[in-house]
């Protein structure tokens, strides 16, 4: 997303010119894993089923907002970038080092937090984490980089925070591990909206771009091209 992109010029130095960055490959962080991914499609499925008894997500008690929260942590984060780096190391030794020194040099996700939160996405809200790197991903798959309206967006969060509002592991998970599932989608997210404003004028490696977020998302749990993004959010691919 554009938006997203112009407070980022600084990282676009990590899609190195023709190669995918291997980071797309291992979505992960914290908790969310294939039955979080499950949960999310199956508040899909049934919006898109239009059952006469379903009239848009559920509103979420008190205590389920709250566990969507975390306090945030320095020294989390830290750790957070350091599991990144280590992650991406184990496919690409080049590409972890030149994350690593943009990672050192400039703390991404400070930066981050105003764009994302004109965008209607709090930092230090899970749910709201997974919900931007859903987007994002979606649109890169298509080899997107317009923003959605405001309208779209706010659809998309409150799908999210209705189907992790069911998840039980979520008053039980501390804010570290919360932080972390958070923090790899935002940064995911990041990555991926500049390598793809990147490859913009590179047909073929835009290309490859598309597939390898697509497939980083399959291999998390999650099929992109299952669904379509309207002005009401996520709806399922007919």
């Amino acid at each position: 997303m554009r938006k997203v992109v112009r407070a980022f010029l600084v990282v676009v130095l990590l899609t190195a010119a023709g190669k995918v960055p291997a980071q797309f490959m291992d979505i992960g962080g914290g908790f969310i894993d294939a039955g979080v991914h499950g949960a999310v499609m199956k508040g899909i499925t049934r919006k898109s089923a239009k059952q006469s008894d379903v009239t848009g997500p559920a509103p979420l008690s008190p205590a389920q907002k709250a566990a969507l929260q975390f306090v945030p942590s320095m020294e989390q984060r830290q750790r957070n970038y350091a599991s990144f780096v280590e992650k991406t190391r184990a496919v690409d030794p080049a590409g972890a080092d030149q994350l690593q020194q943009t990672l050192s040099q400039n703390d991404i996700l400070a930066v981050a937090e105003a764009p994302f939160r004109d965008l209607g996405f709090d930092m230090y809200n899970v749910a709201d984490a997974y919900a931007m790197w859903f987007v994002t991903a979606w649109l890169a798959g298509q080899g997107r980089v317009d923003t959605p309206s405001a309208e779209t967006l706010g659809a998309v969060r409150d799908q999210v925070e209705s189907a992790f509002g069911t998840l039980p592991v979520l008053l039980s998970t501390d804010d570290a591990t919360k932080q972390e599932a958070a923090e790899a989608h935002y940064l995911q997210s990041i990555l991926i909206s500049v390598t793809v404003e990147a490859a913009q004028s590179d047909a073929a490696y835009l290309e490859k771009v598309k597939v390898a977020v697509k497939q980083g998302a399959v291999a998390s749990g999650m099929d992109l091209d299952a669904f379509e993004l309207t002005e009401t959010g996520f709806v399922l691919r007919q």
